[in-house]
């Protein structure tokens, strides 16, 4: 009896967790793995189709090479999924230093938060995922903003950087 293909969000939490597990591997001493050896960004990309699940959830069926070559698969329905992960440093130094106040942006929250949810890829996830939450956060002295596009649980789908400037 043929399984249910697992759901999207949890084939790509799986991969993710992988990926930290494999980052805290080069690090058992909890010292700060050499720079050569981690991890900054991994992108996975794989094949698959998709089907709706009976709970009504987008599963993702992984499409191998055997599968491919040995069923009368339609290429029409075989997706492309490319997913980029990057690092964030858990713990960020402190410096004694001040820090100069940051120069005034030139463009609102309200307005950063408008144009991205206009993006042709932004109105995508709407329509595969519903209603988005567009949380704009401005980057201090780089003169950008990022943008985090989330579901309704809190995952993050996008992560968008915009530069602080008029669109003319």
């Amino acid at each position: 009896m043929p399984t249910e293909p697992a759901p999207l969000s949890a084939v790509l939490d799986a991969t993710a967790a992988s990926l930290s597990a494999t980052q805290l591997a080069l690090d058992p001493a909890g010292e700060g793995p050499q720079s050569a050896l981690a991890l900054s960004e991994a992108t996975v990309e794989m094949k698959t189709t998709f089907v709706r699940r009976a709970d009504g959830q987008l599963g993702a069926e992984p499409v191998s090479l055997n599968t491919a070559t040995t069923t009368n698969l339609q290429s029409g329905l075989v997706s492309s999924v490319k997913v980029q992960y990057v690092a964030v440093a858990g713990k960020l130094p402190v410096t004694a230093a001040p820090v100069p106040p940051p120069p005034a942006s030139v463009l609102t929250a309200e307005e950063v938060r408008a144009m991205v949810a206009k993006e042709v890829d932004t109105l995508r996830l709407v329509k595969a995922f519903g209603t988005l939450v567009v949380k704009p956060f401005l980057v201090p002295g780089a003169g950008r903003w990022l943008v985090l596009v989330s579901d309704g649980s809190g995952r993050v789908l996008r992560e968008r950087v915009v530069v602080d400037q008029k669109v003319k």
